[in-house]
């Protein structure tokens, strides 16, 4: 075996399973994380952006090739074409403005029994999901963690129910890394993190605006692009009035949303029990710590159903715990 193929397959096996080296190794990439004081460094298992983006793009191409109805057929595939169309990709703000329009519609339509209710269940709980992802600091609480632990394990559900095998994207493309990412890691982010710390949509907004500058007024020459965008590009972020646009941005949305029925306790029925027993005792080995305290804390039995404790009307801290985690006293290895 020559060199080189000897000291790839012994740097494949140091690196293995290692996607992202730490940047503050890179300076001195001799010394240990242990020296560097970085031994608790961890990378972010999802970013919500691009998971929540990407989910809400296939719902929405997917969504009208499961529906019976033609005539809600016929406007679900209309709302795809005006909100997706040939987009690659959207913006952040725009898949949460999508997703709300698509709960409003599917709302009015299972009202004239035109659409499924589980169709229904999927879309609130998606715009839900949402809705914690981007909430603030002040309301992340052992709450509402529990749930959005219920909220994207029913989504996971609910998806496979209503969708199943895709027929206009691939099986790969719907139930990918965005999918598991929202539905697995989601939640496990949020119980030390608040997840809209992460979310960089305005940051990444500024690649936008910095590709138009360097297209429209430079002359392309590598040795004129970069000053003059900057130069530009600082200038507009000074002179617009971009941060009041992006808060009556989220305004208009958090208006939108709360037009929405309102969304009561987590409720396990008993088809669900008693058809996805193994997948439902997974979901709750995941949430021990609201379970152990016991029935009536987090979590009661009426007979039939298992109901949580989980919507706005219930307490956000309880004596019995758990309590509220954050990254500084602990990790998701911890977790």
């Amino acid at each position: 075996m020559n060199l080189k193929s000897r000291l790839q397959e012994e740097l494949t096996s140091v690196l293995h399973g290692i996607c992202r080296p730490p940047a503050l190794l890179m300076t001195q990439p001799d010394k240990t994380s242990t020296e560097m004081n970085i031994e608790g460094y961890e990378v972010m298992p999802c970013e919500p952006l691009h998971d929540i983006c990407n989910i809400v793009q296939n719902i929405i191409t997917e969504l009208p090739h499961h529906v019976e109805n033609k005539e809600t057929k016929a406007e679900l595939e209309n709302f795809c074409s005006k909100t997706i169309g040939d987009k690659n990709q959207i913006k952040g703000s725009d898949a949460r403005h999508f997703a709300i329009q698509l709960a409003q519609y599917v709302s009015t339509e299972q009202q004239h029994n035109k659409i499924s209710e589980d169709t229904v269940n999927l879309i609130q709980v998606l715009v839900e999901i949402i809705n914690i992802a981007y909430s603030s600091e002040e309301k992340r609480s052992p709450r509402q963690i529990l749930r959005l632990y219920n909220l994207t394990f029913l989504f996971g559900v609910l998806t496979k129910s209503v969708i199943g095998t895709p027929v206009k994207i691939t099986t790969r493309k719907l139930y990918g890394c965005h999918f598991h990412s929202l539905v697995v890691h989601l939640p496990d982010v949020y119980r030390i993190i608040n997840t809209k710390s992460i979310l960089c949509e305005q940051e990444e907004r500024s690649f936008g605006s910095l590709r138009r500058i360097a297209e429209t007024t430079t002359n392309r020459k590598p040795g004129w692009i970069i000053d003059n965008t900057i130069i530009r590009y600082n200038s507009q972020q000074k002179s617009d009035d971009r941060c009041d646009s992006f808060a009556k941005q989220d305004s208009t949305i958090s208006r939108q949303a709360k037009r929405l029925p309102h969304r009561k306790n987590t409720i396990f029925t008993k088809k669900l029990l008693s058809g996805k027993s193994s997948v439902v005792q997974s979901h709750l080995a995941r949430i021990a710590d609201f379970i152990i305290p016991g029935d009536q804390i987090w979590w009661h039995y009426d007979g039939e159903n298992v109901v949580f404790h989980d919507s706005i009307d219930e307490p956000n801290f309880r004596l019995e715990g758990p309590p509220l985690s954050n990254y500084r006293s602990t990790s998701l290895k911890k977790k």
